[in-house]
């Protein structure tokens, strides 16, 4: 698991209470304004991600099995 985390650089990312916010904004859970919500929200946390890694990127070079993968093509 090191040797493979070291490669590839994986992270698990998730939203936790998102039916809660749903709840609190009175939105029914498959309504327009909830999937309007949960697309933002995952926008921004896959915004934020992908700035930390080039980020990461910057500072350690790319991971190991970058060449290739992709994001390397775009």
């Amino acid at each position: 698991a090191e040797r493979s985390n070291r490669r590839h650089r994986p992270i698990g990312i998730g939203v936790q209470g998102l039916a809660d916010a749903f709840i609190l904004m009175r939105f029914p859970f498959e309504s327009p304004q909830a999937q309007l919500l949960n697309q933002h929200i995952f926008e921004t946390i896959y915004y934020g991600a992908l700035e930390a890694s080039c980020e990461l990127a910057r500072e350690q070079g790319p991971y190991d099995t970058y060449e290739g993968s992709p994001v390397s093509k775009g």
